[in-house]
């Protein structure tokens, strides 16, 4: 009898993790833009504050609510004079910067840019594990709401006159790269999607942006990965076509592995333009860097129609994310 139950209990503990790894991987593995889809309400609220801003343009802090108690922050730049309406970057940028994002593209002519806080009110710095855990739920919870919320934004986009909802492209860098296809595939809107140095396969890239010695850092990455998964860009990154897409990336990025970059480039369909840049990761305060991202981004603006190049005023020192 004792036999059998060092053996059985054993057992039971294989077959309970092996349960486990096998929904985990399943729920990894799960379509979310449906969910996306429904999480999002109607617009009922919209609330504009004047702020500061430079010359030429009007600057706002807007607040949006909806039927279903989703609530976002952002920021949107407005030109005061010229042609009405206007084509518009909704911008996705790093989690720190949010919706101060829009302070990296300067000298734009008729161009509004709008730009979003994500949906997380939590610590947004390094933390320990013992920090970490008890906000996982609350971050899980932004995640999937980030993409409605940048729905629902557009909603607000579509409803300004000044807006032209036949040219609303998306630019999406670092974090916001990785949300950017998800959000394209699950908003037809979305007329075309300029995603800065991103990638797939986020689990490997949780393994590669862990400071933990190499076995804890794939079991971090393991157990990571479900939170983030619902937006998986090598999920969505086909469902962009046949809008254009542009991926740019930095030879030798240290925080976006080849290998993932490369499984987003491929796993995209045309009509697509890949570039590298020789540039490593993100260079935000760097004047040169803002300089190739710029040229890159206008050209691919202008061969594709989206927005003419003498928008954007020459020798500038803006695009970052």
């Amino acid at each position: 009898m004792k036999i059998r139950r060092r053996i059985l209990i054993p057992l039971c503990f294989l077959s309970l993790a092996g349960i486990i790894i096998v929904l985990t991987e399943i729920y990894k593995r799960s379509d979310y833009q449906s969910k996306f889809i429904d999480r999002k309400g109607r617009l009922i609220s919209i609330t504009e504050l004047p702020i500061e801003g430079d010359d030429g343009h009007a600057w706002f802090d807007f607040h949006l609510e909806d039927d279903k108690n989703l609530q976002v922050d952002g920021t949107i730049k407005i030109p005061v004079s010229g042609r009405e309406p206007y084509p518009v970057l909704f911008m996705l940028g790093g989690l720190r910067t949010g919706k101060q994002v829009i302070d990296y593209i300067r000298d734009t002519r008729d161009v509004i840019l709008i730009a979003l806080d994500y949906p997380y009110t939590g610590e947004k710095g390094d933390q320990t594990v013992w920090e970490f855990l008890p906000k996982v739920p609350a971050m899980r919870e932004a995640v999937l709401n980030t993409i409605p919320a940048a729905m629902l934004t557009v909603d607000y986009l579509r409803q300004r006159p000044d807006t032209d909802s036949g040219r609303l492209i998306l630019v999406g860098g670092s974090i916001g790269a990785l949300f950017a296809p998800a959000l394209a595939a699950a908003d037809p809107r979305i007329e075309a999607v300029a995603i800065l140095f991103g990638a797939g396969g986020l689990q490997n890239l949780i393994y590669v942006n862990t400071e933990l010695p190499r076995p804890a850092a794939a079991l971090a990455a393991w157990l990571g990965a479900p939170l983030v998964s619902p937006v998986e860009p090598l999920k969505y990154i086909d469902r962009i076509s046949p809008r254009p897409v542009l991926m740019i990336n930095g030879t030798g990025d240290p925080r976006m592995p080849l290998e993932c970059c490369l499984a987003l480039h491929e796993k995209a369909k045309p009509p697509k333009k890949i570039r590298w840049i020789d540039s490593g990761h993100l260079h935000v305060r760097s004047r040169e860097f803002h300089q190739l991202l710029r040229m890159e981004l206008v050209t691919w603006l202008d061969e594709n129609d989206l927005i003419d190049k003498s928008c954007f005023l020459p020798d500038s020192t803006s695009v970052g994310s």
